[in-house]
């Protein structure tokens, strides 16, 4: 029995075409995927129950912005 690859079928004019642009779709949404999982919150708020002083949190402007800028 031989068998008989064919680039071309009748659904698509070019199966290479169709197959390369569906891994492509694929790997770009499975690196999306994994760049979003990978990033880090900016700035966790502080759970005010875990902390023993409710006074001793950070003020939440202070937060925004951690890096004061020197005038």
């Amino acid at each position: 029995m031989k068998l008989k690859f064919e680039a071309f079928d009748a659904d698509h004019k070019n199966k290479y075409l169709h197959d390369l642009t569906l891994v492509l779709v694929v790997a770009v949404a499975l690196t999306a995927l994994v760049v979003v999982q990978a990033a880090p919150e900016p700035f966790p708020y502080p759970d005010p129950v875990a902390l023993a002083d409710p006074a001793a949190l950070p003020d939440p402007e202070a937060l925004a912005d951690p890096v004061p800028w020197k005038g």
